[in-house]
C-alpha cells in the first residue's frame, strides 16, 4: 500500500510541475535570460554583435514572421540585405537600414542566409534555381538557416545540395 501511494503522490507532485512549466510565460523567460546578460555586462542584441564582427546577413522571405525577425536584426544594426518576390513587401525595412535585393543571386555575397518561405517547392526555386541563391557558381554564403516547415527528406535534400557547394546548413524550422 505504501508504494502505490507513494506513487501517486510521486505522479501528482510531476503533474503539478507540468502544470506550471505550461503556464509559464514564455516572454518572462526570456526577459529574465536578458536581464541577467545585461548584469553580466553583455546586454546587447545578437544584431548588434553581428553589426559589430562585419557578419553580412541576407533574408529571404519577407511574410508575416520573416518581416519582423529581419525588422529585429535592421534595427539591431545588422549589415542586411533582404529579397523576396513580391519587391514592394521588402522595401519597408530599408527605412531601417537594410538592403533591398533586386536579385536573389545578390544575396550569395553574405556570410549567413535566413530562409523562410513557405512551402519545399519554394526552397528549391530559391536556393537551388536556376536565379537562385547558388546560381552564382563563384559565390555562395558560408551558412543557411533554413526556417521553412519543410519534411526530413526536403531538409535532407537541401543539406546534400548545400554540401556540394560547401555551404553549411542549419534547421530551424
Amino acid at each position: 500500500m505504501g508504494v502505490v501511494g507513494d506513487r501517486s503522490r510521486r505522479q501528482a507532485s510531476e503533474d503539478d510541475r507540468s502544470e506550471r512549466r505550461s503556464r509559464a510565460s514564455p516572454v518572462r523567460r526570456t526577459l529574465v535570460v536578458r536581464d541577467r546578460s545585461a548584469v553580466r555586462g553583455r546586454g546587447r542584441c545578437k544584431a548588434v554583435s553581428a553589426a559589430a564582427s562585419g557578419t553580412r546577413v541576407g533574408w529571404i522571405g519577407i511574410g508575416r514572421m520573416g518581416y519582423a525577425m529581419a525588422e529585429r536584426l535592421a534595427k539591431g544594426g545588422a549589415d542586411l540585405t533582404v529579397w523576396n518576390r513580391t519587391r514592394s513587401k521588402a522595401e519597408p525595412l530599408a527605412q531601417h537600414g537594410a538592403r533591398v535585393a533586386a536579385a536573389l543571386p545578390e544575396l550569395a555575397a553574405c556570410d549567413i542566409v535566413f530562409c523562410m518561405v513557405s512551402t519545399w517547392d519554394d526552397v528549391k526555386e530559391v536556393v537551388a534555381g536556376a536565379r537562385g541563391l547558388l546560381s552564382n557558381p563563384g559565390r555562395v554564403p558560408r551558412l543557411l538557416i533554413e526556417c521553412s516547415s519543410i519534411s526530413l527528406e526536403g531538409s535532407a535534400e537541401l543539406r546534400r545540395l548545400l554540401q556540394a557547394r560547401d555551404v553549411q546548413m542549419l534547421a530551424a524550422p
